[in-house]
């Protein structure tokens, strides 16, 4: 089955090298990404990541922008991208499908640190002005309101 990527996943920045699955993805599905063509290593769930780049040993992964992991092995596009923490949660479930035997990244977020000499506040929003009232139903049965 081939399928084009914007029926099957989301890339939330440009730059990002992985994608995030819309819907079940079954091992061996071609997917047309803007010029070039791969396919899915693995069956994917909902909201589990693949590549769209290919990403050497060593290299980040980046999803929203921002890098979460990085590559312990060579990850080529439409490849199912798992630590070791998804491999263990998902041989917990009741699954229909075989799972990949390894991880091909570990986390690597770089922890966030407050600096509070530069913070600087959002302005605060207006005050809503219009006011909504919900003044509830009568309950059916002498129940009062809801």
């Amino acid at each position: 089955m081939t399928l084009t990527f914007e029926t099957i996943g989301r890339l939330p920045q440009p730059d990002d090298n992985v994608a995030i699955a819309t819907r079940r993805l079954e091992a061996g599905t071609d997917v047309i990404f803007g010029d070039s063509q791969f396919t899915i290593s693995d069956t994917l769930l909902e909201g589990h990541r693949f590549a769209v780049q290919e990403i050497r040993k060593g290299d980040s992964l980046l999803s929203w922008g921002q890098p979460f992991g990085v590559a312990i092995s060579e990850i080529l596009p439409g490849t199912y991208v798992r630590n070791e923490g998804v491999l263990r949660e998902l041989q917990r479930r009741p699954i229909d499908f075989p799972l990949p035997s390894t991880a091909n990244f570990i986390d690597q977020i770089e922890p966030f640190i407050f600096d509070e000499a530069s913070f600087q506040p959002a302005p605060p929003l207006p005050i809503h002005t219009d006011s909504k009232i919900f003044m509830g139903y009568r309950r059916a049965g002498g129940r009062g309101v809801g």
